[in-house]
Protein backbone atom coordinates (compact mmCIF):
# COMPACT_ATOMS: atom_id res chain seq x y z
CA UNK A 1 0.00 0.00 0.00
CA UNK A 2 1.32 3.46 -0.86
CA UNK A 3 0.62 6.92 0.50
CA UNK A 4 1.15 10.60 -0.23
CA UNK A 5 0.55 13.70 1.85
CA UNK A 6 -1.83 16.53 0.97
CA UNK A 7 -1.30 19.17 3.69
CA UNK A 8 -3.90 21.82 4.47
CA UNK A 9 -3.42 24.74 2.13
CA UNK A 10 -3.81 28.37 3.15
CA UNK A 11 -4.60 31.22 0.78
CA UNK A 12 -2.92 33.83 2.99
CA UNK A 13 -0.79 36.24 0.98
CA UNK A 14 2.52 37.43 2.40
CA UNK A 15 5.41 39.79 1.76
CA UNK A 16 8.94 38.45 1.36
CA UNK A 17 11.98 40.47 0.30
CA UNK A 18 13.13 39.48 -3.22
CA UNK A 19 10.02 37.43 -3.89
CA UNK A 20 9.09 39.23 -7.10
CA UNK A 21 12.55 38.62 -8.60
CA UNK A 22 12.39 34.94 -7.64
CA UNK A 23 8.91 34.66 -9.17
CA UNK A 24 10.03 36.38 -12.39
CA UNK A 25 12.99 34.02 -12.70
CA UNK A 26 10.70 31.03 -12.48
CA UNK A 27 8.21 32.47 -14.98
CA UNK A 28 10.97 33.22 -17.48
CA UNK A 29 12.61 29.82 -17.23
CA UNK A 30 9.46 27.69 -17.12
CA UNK A 31 7.36 29.68 -19.64
CA UNK A 32 4.58 29.87 -17.08
CA UNK A 33 2.54 32.00 -14.72
CA UNK A 34 3.81 31.52 -11.17
CA UNK A 35 1.76 32.07 -8.01
CA UNK A 36 3.29 31.84 -4.54
CA UNK A 37 1.31 31.43 -1.33
CA UNK A 38 2.22 30.74 2.28
CA UNK A 39 1.11 27.78 4.36
CA UNK A 40 3.30 28.47 7.37
CA UNK A 41 3.39 30.25 10.70
CA UNK A 42 4.83 33.71 10.03
CA UNK A 43 6.51 33.95 13.46
CA UNK A 44 8.53 30.74 12.95
CA UNK A 45 8.85 29.69 9.31
CA UNK A 46 7.31 30.48 5.96
CA UNK A 47 6.19 27.29 4.23
CA UNK A 48 5.64 28.24 0.62
CA UNK A 49 3.23 26.77 -1.91
CA UNK A 50 4.29 27.34 -5.53
CA UNK A 51 1.92 27.07 -8.49
CA UNK A 52 3.63 26.99 -11.89
CA UNK A 53 0.76 27.25 -14.38
CA UNK A 54 1.42 26.69 -18.07
CA UNK A 55 -0.82 26.86 -21.11
CA UNK A 56 1.24 24.11 -22.74
CA UNK A 57 0.17 20.50 -22.84
CA UNK A 58 2.43 17.94 -21.18
CA UNK A 59 3.99 16.98 -24.51
CA UNK A 60 4.52 20.61 -25.54
CA UNK A 61 6.07 21.44 -22.17
CA UNK A 62 8.51 18.55 -22.38
CA UNK A 63 9.56 19.67 -25.85
CA UNK A 64 10.01 23.32 -24.85
CA UNK A 65 11.90 22.61 -21.63
CA UNK A 66 14.19 20.18 -23.43
CA UNK A 67 14.94 22.47 -26.36
CA UNK A 68 14.45 26.09 -25.34
CA UNK A 69 14.41 26.58 -21.57
CA UNK A 70 17.51 27.84 -19.77
CA UNK A 71 16.93 25.00 -17.32
CA UNK A 72 18.56 22.65 -19.85
CA UNK A 73 20.92 23.13 -22.75
CA UNK A 74 20.82 20.25 -25.25
CA UNK A 75 22.46 17.94 -26.02
CA UNK A 76 24.37 17.74 -22.72
CA UNK A 77 21.44 18.72 -20.45
CA UNK A 78 23.87 21.03 -18.62
CA UNK A 79 22.04 23.11 -16.04
CA UNK A 80 22.19 26.83 -16.91
CA UNK A 81 19.49 28.04 -14.50
CA UNK A 82 19.56 26.88 -10.89
CA UNK A 83 16.25 26.85 -9.01
CA UNK A 84 18.26 26.03 -5.89
CA UNK A 85 20.61 29.01 -6.29
CA UNK A 86 17.67 31.34 -6.91
CA UNK A 87 15.99 30.06 -3.76
CA UNK A 88 19.19 30.45 -1.73
CA UNK A 89 19.34 34.10 -2.84
CA UNK A 90 15.78 34.51 -1.59
CA UNK A 91 16.71 32.93 1.74
CA UNK A 92 19.72 35.22 2.13
CA UNK A 93 17.51 38.31 1.82
CA UNK A 94 15.15 37.23 4.59
CA UNK A 95 15.81 36.55 8.27
CA UNK A 96 12.82 34.25 8.66
CA UNK A 97 13.32 30.54 7.99
CA UNK A 98 11.68 29.49 4.75
CA UNK A 99 11.01 26.35 2.74
CA UNK A 100 8.89 25.17 -0.18
CA UNK A 101 6.29 22.72 1.10
CA UNK A 102 4.54 21.95 -2.17
CA UNK A 103 5.09 22.63 -5.84
CA UNK A 104 2.20 22.39 -8.30
CA UNK A 105 3.14 22.27 -11.99
CA UNK A 106 -0.06 22.56 -14.00
CA UNK A 107 -0.25 21.95 -17.74
CA UNK A 108 -3.37 22.01 -19.89
CA UNK A 109 -3.83 18.25 -19.56
CA UNK A 110 -2.06 17.23 -16.34
CA UNK A 111 -0.73 18.43 -12.99
CA UNK A 112 2.50 17.39 -11.31
CA UNK A 113 2.39 17.73 -7.52
CA UNK A 114 5.78 17.65 -5.79
CA UNK A 115 5.91 17.29 -1.99
CA UNK A 116 8.70 18.36 0.33
CA UNK A 117 10.35 15.26 1.84
CA UNK A 118 13.20 16.90 3.76
CA UNK A 119 14.45 20.43 4.40
CA UNK A 120 14.82 22.35 1.12
CA UNK A 121 14.25 19.13 -0.84
CA UNK A 122 12.19 20.79 -3.59
CA UNK A 123 14.64 23.58 -4.53
CA UNK A 124 17.51 21.10 -4.33
CA UNK A 125 15.91 18.42 -6.49
CA UNK A 126 13.35 20.08 -8.80
CA UNK A 127 15.71 20.17 -11.77
CA UNK A 128 16.50 16.48 -11.32
CA UNK A 129 12.77 15.80 -11.04
CA UNK A 130 12.21 17.63 -14.33
CA UNK A 131 14.98 15.55 -15.90
CA UNK A 132 13.26 12.39 -14.64
CA UNK A 133 9.91 13.54 -16.03
CA UNK A 134 11.54 14.07 -19.42
CA UNK A 135 13.41 10.76 -19.32
CA UNK A 136 10.31 8.81 -18.30
CA UNK A 137 7.73 10.78 -20.33
CA UNK A 138 7.05 7.93 -22.76
CA UNK A 139 6.41 5.51 -19.88
CA UNK A 140 4.35 8.00 -17.86
CA UNK A 141 2.04 8.44 -20.86
CA UNK A 142 1.76 4.75 -21.77
CA UNK A 143 3.80 5.21 -24.90
CA UNK A 144 2.34 8.70 -25.54
CA UNK A 145 -1.17 7.22 -25.81
CA UNK A 146 -2.65 8.68 -22.58
CA UNK A 147 -1.50 11.51 -20.35
CA UNK A 148 -2.26 11.04 -16.63
CA UNK A 149 -4.30 13.94 -15.25
CA UNK A 150 -2.30 13.96 -12.00
CA UNK A 151 1.23 12.88 -11.11
CA UNK A 152 2.26 12.78 -7.42
CA UNK A 153 5.99 12.99 -6.64
CA UNK A 154 6.90 11.01 -4.60
CA UNK A 155 4.82 8.38 -2.83
CA UNK A 156 6.01 5.89 -0.23
CA UNK A 157 5.26 2.30 0.58
CA UNK A 158 3.18 1.86 3.74
CA UNK A 159 5.00 0.20 6.61
CA UNK A 160 4.27 -1.06 10.11
CA UNK A 161 4.59 2.03 12.29
CA UNK A 162 5.46 0.07 15.43
CA UNK A 163 8.37 -1.75 13.83
CA UNK A 164 9.84 0.77 11.42
CA UNK A 165 12.67 2.88 12.76
CA UNK A 166 12.68 4.95 9.56
CA UNK A 167 9.42 6.66 10.55
CA UNK A 168 9.44 9.96 12.46
CA UNK A 169 6.81 12.49 13.45
CA UNK A 170 7.03 15.88 11.72
CA UNK A 171 6.24 19.26 13.24
CA UNK A 172 2.85 19.14 11.52
CA UNK A 173 2.04 15.86 13.33
CA UNK A 174 2.27 13.89 10.10
CA UNK A 175 4.16 10.62 10.13
CA UNK A 176 6.87 10.94 7.51
CA UNK A 177 10.08 9.15 6.53
CA UNK A 178 13.65 10.21 7.16
CA UNK A 179 14.09 10.80 3.48
CA UNK A 180 16.96 11.37 1.12
CA UNK A 181 17.04 12.81 -2.40
CA UNK A 182 16.83 9.28 -3.82
CA UNK A 183 13.30 8.92 -2.45
CA UNK A 184 12.04 11.31 -5.13
CA UNK A 185 12.98 8.75 -7.75
CA UNK A 186 11.46 5.57 -6.36
CA UNK A 187 7.69 5.62 -6.88
CA UNK A 188 5.25 8.18 -8.30
CA UNK A 189 1.46 8.08 -8.16
CA UNK A 190 -0.47 8.52 -11.43
CA UNK A 191 -4.17 9.04 -12.08
CA UNK A 192 -5.54 8.17 -15.53
CA UNK A 193 -9.06 8.71 -16.84
CA UNK A 194 -9.00 5.12 -18.08
CA UNK A 195 -8.07 3.69 -14.65
CA UNK A 196 -10.52 3.45 -11.77
CA UNK A 197 -7.75 3.72 -9.18
CA UNK A 198 -4.34 5.29 -8.98
CA UNK A 199 -1.43 3.56 -10.70
CA UNK A 200 2.02 3.42 -9.10
CA UNK A 201 4.95 4.08 -11.42
CA UNK A 202 8.23 2.39 -10.48
CA UNK A 203 11.00 4.61 -11.89
CA UNK A 204 13.78 2.10 -11.35
CA UNK A 205 12.07 -0.65 -13.31
CA UNK A 206 10.11 1.67 -15.64
CA UNK A 207 6.93 -0.22 -14.92
CA UNK A 208 3.44 0.23 -13.44
CA UNK A 209 2.34 -1.35 -10.17
CA UNK A 210 -1.30 -1.93 -9.30
CA UNK A 211 -1.61 -1.03 -5.60
CA UNK A 212 -3.75 0.93 -3.19
CA UNK A 213 -2.98 4.63 -2.79
CA UNK A 214 -4.36 6.66 0.06
CA UNK A 215 -3.88 10.12 1.55
CA UNK A 216 -3.67 11.16 5.15
CA UNK A 217 -3.73 14.50 7.00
Amino acid sequence: MFKHNIPHRSDRDYTIVGLERFQNQLERNFFSKVTIKSNGKPDTQESLILDINSNFSFEEAIYNIRNFSDVFTDPSNQITFSFHDAFKELLAENELAMDIEELYITFSDTSIIVQRIYEHSIPEQIENIFKAVIQHSAFLTKGMTEVPFEIYVPIFEQVNLAGDEELIESTSDLMIYKNTKNDYFGFWGLYFDSEENAVIYDLKNKSFIKADLFTYH
